[in-house]
């Protein structure tokens, strides 16, 4: 069994980015991984952003567009609710070691 965050995952992302073309980032690099669950934000990789004050200190900027709606939050909160983060080492960590999800940051 692969290790998946969920556990009950619901779908995962799409390779091109969010169905809803609104929360994509132009000019930004999706950070794509194959088992991530699309309940999670998509996330960008921008070169520049409007907010950004000392470019010089900054090197890597992390760019995600959220559903706002009542909806969307209430579905989100809901989803929030059933993720948990372990405590120590389970059998999961223990049998992949160390390793980041996104490795493209």
């Amino acid at each position: 069994m692969a290790a998946v965050d969920p556990s009950e995952r619901f779908t995962c992302m799409r390779k091109d980015g969010p169905t809803d073309t609104r929360f994509h980032v132009p000019g930004g690099e999706l950070l794509y991984s194959s088992q991530r669950d699309a309940r999670f934000p998509y996330l960008y990789k921008v070169s520049t952003h409007t907010l950004m004050h000392k470019p010089e200190f900054l090197t890597t900027i992390l760019v995600h567009v959220v559903d706002t709606s009542v909806d969307a939050c209430i579905e989100h909160a809901k989803f929030a609710n059933t993720l948990s983060v372990p405590l120590g080492p389970n059998i999961l960590m223990k049998k992949y070691g160390n390793c980041f999800f996104l490795d493209k940051i």
